[in-house]
């Protein structure tokens, strides 16, 4: 069975076409191919299919459409032909083998085509896979919004092969076919400046300078009037060197693969920044000052937080503040690491797009890392220049990519904290403060709406966590629905568990960041999260984690410290954690789709019961003469060493308030033996502290 998804959706078995149902169902099986071999969460389909607007029966439609395609595809459900369509936690996954897929067979051979030595192999592996591409993705069941959403990087990495694939028909000398070819391509992609620069080339190398010069007028014209800006570095270096008659321009380089263009003009492929970049003057000021304060060391600053907290954006905007401090340009990647659909860039991978950035060209890229880490720094050791490497996974796969003599800004971005990356100067990035949040929200969805509205602005960030993710996308919601009014937002952010499903719009969603970051996890630490998302108390220690797990306090603070750094766990202080609100949503939401509603009470029940422990254990220094509460469990959870009154108090006052939520917790979810003996134990410590006893159970539940 093979699969065709760039153009028509097709399926097609030893050759005969297989029929794939309505159009929804085939765009189901799409969005699957897509990521085969990924969890994609119903959520996430749901809003696909149904193109941000899902009505009430999606779900209850979308398990129909799963059961009508399975049947399309797998009529006998045995897997015999090698496809198979499984639900697996809270979504489904399509089981393929990649290569049967037009759309990675593509990726597969385009990044082939870079490994191979030989130009000619190279353009042929190239036009093996551009030859995949027979209309637009899914042209027949996608519509061009959903394309966006979904396909934006495939049209990126279709066009980047094709200019890669003409680079070598003119590095080969194959000039003349390459006019025809850019010509058609430039008539169709007019702001695409790398192929206009192209064509000028391939005129220029046919003879016909004065044509050559013609497309880069046109190319200002239309950039001028479409996006009011004049051509970049790489358009402008072209022009200039047609018009000096440079005799390099025209000549083919070693081994035919023409000159290296790595000394030429500055470039820049920095993304635009964000118009309505708001905060982060602190962090923006001690990326400054390092370099102000570094002398002759390497500059390295890497900007770690939990995802949507505006990471990228805050190193955007650095990068666009400093840019004429760094003359030589700005450079960009995507290292992928939390990518929808998409494996992490493997650092060799990433050297060879930043040297062909620097215009190195591909015969002269060496295959090996070590050798490409080599050319690269030998290529920053003469510049001035910024490289923003943004979504890493770790230390590991950018410390290749990193200068090795002073004179460049390197800015990385991570989920993770990247603690073993040497010398870096290391900004984790915390949600806004509440008046940065709400300058956010007026800004995204306009001023005079927000101003209209103050009360409910606040309350509608507060709702979001102040995570600029969720705001942005909150306020976004706001501004295409014209007849909502702040407040009908924040009250649909407030009622029970739908804030996630309400902080979607668009390709921006809150919880499918939030899975990226789940998946990267190991399964030890996946299950810590997710149950994480069940505790009742707000902030805790890490003898409640090691209950909640069921495992011993070393384990557990090692498991939540790896939380820590992973940026989906805060530690407002050593050895206390507590999660983002959202992220514990997120986290409970998952718990109640992979766990087992026996297993969620039992992990709860241990929390209980270390509270219990715990308090009875403080309350016999506290209250020598007892509290009349024995507390005798089979399996008693491990409890904190306390070796005096003045540590037992100190206990009590620091846990006093998850204390109270832990009482009212067991009360209203069926746990009454535990919320009286917690509320008996703690009457003498409530009465001692001043504290009116009503604040543990409610009055109702008194005798």
């Amino acid at each position: 069975m093979e699969f065709q998804l760039l153009g028509p959706v097709r399926a097609r078995h030893d050759g005969t076409a297989v029929p794939l149902g309505r159009r929804r169902e085939r765009c189901l099986l799409a969005v699957l191919l897509l990521e085969v071999g990924s969890v994609v969460p119903a959520e996430r389909l749901i809003d696909l299919l149904w193109d941000g607007e899902p009505s009430p029966a999606a779900r209850d439609n979308l398990r129909a459409h799963v059961s009508r395609l399975r049947q399309h595809i797998d009529p006998e459900g045995d897997g015999r032909l090698e496809v198979r369509i499984l639900g697996r936690a809270g979504g489904y996954l399509a089981d393929v083998p990649a290569d049967r897929i037009d759309v990675h067979r593509f990726r597969a051979l385009v990044a082939a085509a870079r490994t191979l030595p030989e130009p000619a192999q190279r353009t042929a592996r190239l036009r093996e896979a551009l030859a995949l591409w027979r209309g637009p993705l899914m042209s027949d069941v996608a519509t061009d919004h959903l394309r966006e959403r979904i396909g934006r990087d495939l049209d990126e990495a279709r066009m980047a092969a094709i200019e890669l694939a003409v680079a070598e028909d003119l590095a080969a000398g194959r000039a003349v076919e390459a006019v025809v070819e850019l010509t058609a391509l430039v008539r169709e992609h007019p702001l695409r400046e790398g192929l206009r620069a192209q064509l000028m080339l391939a005129l220029y190398r046919c003879d016909r300078a004065a044509e050559a010069l013609e497309v880069f007028w046109d190319g200002q014209a239309v950039l001028v009037t479409e996006l009011g800006i004049e051509p970049g570095p790489e358009l402008r270096t072209v022009h200039e060197r047609i018009l000096a008659r440079d005799p390099d321009l025209a000549a083919l380089g070693e081994h035919g693969d023409g000159p290296d263009q790595s000394a030429t003009a500055p470039h820049n492929d920095l993304p635009r920044d964000v118009a309505d970049f708001t905060g982060r003057d602190t962090e923006l000021l001690g990326i400054v000052a390092e370099q102000d304060t570094s002398g002759a060391t390497v500059i390295v600053a890497a900007i770690d937080g939990m995802a949507g907290v505006g990471k990228t954006a805050l190193s955007v905007r650095a990068a666009h503040e400093l840019a004429d401090r760094y003359p030589d340009g700005a450079l960009f990647v995507d290292l992928r690491a939390h990518t929808v659909g998409q494996e992490p860039l493997t650092p060799d991978v990433a050297l060879d797009r930043l040297l062909r950035s620097l215009g190195v060209a591909a015969a002269r890229i060496p295959d090996g890392l070590d050798e490409r880490a080599a050319l690269w720094r030998a290529k920053l050791a003469s510049r001035r220049l910024i490289v923003l490497l943004d979504n890493a996974v770790s230390a590991a796969q950018v410390r290749p990519l990193l200068p090795g003599t002073p004179g460049s800004l390197t800015l990385i971005t991570s989920r993770r904290r990247l603690t073993d990356l040497e010398s870096a100067y290391h900004i984790s990035l915390d949600v806004l403060a509440p008046t940065e949040a709400i300058d956010l929200f007026a800004r995204v969805a306009g001023p005079e709406r927000a101003a209209v509205e103050p009360a409910s602005v606040a309350t509608v960030v507060r709702l979001c966590g102040y995570l600029p993710l969720a705001i942005r996308v909150a306020a976004a919601r706001l501004r295409s629905r014209p007849t909502w009014t702040v407040a009908h937002l924040a009250e649909r952010l407030s009622e029970g568990q739908r804030r996630l499903g309400e902080l979607v719009t668009g390709d921006l969603s809150v919880a499918a960041a939030f899975t990226m970051s789940y998946e990267r996890l190991n399964p030890n630490q996946q299950r810590m999260f997710r149950l994480l998302g069940l505790v009742p108390p707000a902030e805790f220690g890490v003898h409640v984690i090691a209950a909640l797990a069921g495992l011993s306090p070393t384990v557990a603070g090692q498991i939540a410290e790896d939380l820590v750094d992973a940026n989906l766990v805060a530690q407002p202080t050593p050895g206390r954690y507590r999660l983002h609100d959202l992220l514990r949503e997120h986290a409970a939401a998952v718990a109640e789709r992979t766990e087992p509603e026996r297993e969620r009470r039992a992990a709860v029940g241990r929390v209980l019961d270390y509270y219990l422990c715990a308090t009875a254990a403080a309350m016999a220094f506290v209250d020598p003469r007892g509290a009349e509460v024995a507390v005798t469990l089979d399996d008693p959870p491990a409890v904190p060493t306390l070796k005096d009154p003045g540590e037992a108090l100190a206990w009590l006052d620091l846990e006093h308030a998850n204390l109270a939520v832990t009482v009212h917790y067991a009360t209203e979810h069926s746990w009454p033996t535990r919320a009286e003996q917690l509320d008996h134990l703690l009457h003498h410590y409530v009465t001692m502290r001043g504290r009116s006893p009503d604040i543990l159970t409610p009055a109702i539940m008194r005798p």
